[in-house]
């Protein structure tokens, strides 16, 4: 038994334009952005004193660029910091509350990527997927 998470459209749609987000890491990411926005400020200032289509073109694109991977640098930053856990038992119950009495909502299996959103004593919250969420104990998971 293996639980997945669900892929949405606009995760497969994200793919799709960070083509690359998965091949680079945050600090090549940042380094390219860095890069990017540099030369597209030295263009800002060649088209000040030449103004050729050519500029123009290259301003426009490299702008373009430039937020791309403006964006990509933010997210990669922000997913950089998330607490990530892996269950680790066989098969674990994941629980309404904090509380071993209270309503099991779904199981996730050994070998489940899973986000901690915050943990309370033994507990974990737990995202498994946008709609999957609920309290887990600690000792069903291992973070990663």
């Amino acid at each position: 038994i293996s639980d997945k998470t669900e892929s949405s459209e606009s995760s497969q749609i994200f793919k799709k334009i960070f083509f690359w987000y998965d091949m680079l890491s945050f600090q090549e990411t940042l380094i390219i952005f860095l890069f990017l926005w540099s030369f597209t400020f030295l263009l800002i200032i060649i088209r000040i004193f030449i103004a050729s289509e050519f500029f123009k073109a290259s301003l426009f694109i490299f702008i373009l660029l430039t937020s791309l991977f403006c964006l990509n640098t933010e997210i990669k930053f922000f997913q950089q910091n998330e607490k990530k856990a892996i269950v680790i038992v066989n098969e674990s119950n994941v629980k309404s509350s904090t509380d071993i009495n209270s309503i099991t909502i779904f199981k996730v299996h050994q070998g489940a990527f899973l986000k901690i959103a915050e943990s309370s004593g033994n507990w974990s919250k737990i995202e498994f997927s946008k709609d999957k969420q609920g309290w887990i104990q600690n000792s069903s998971i291992e973070s990663i």
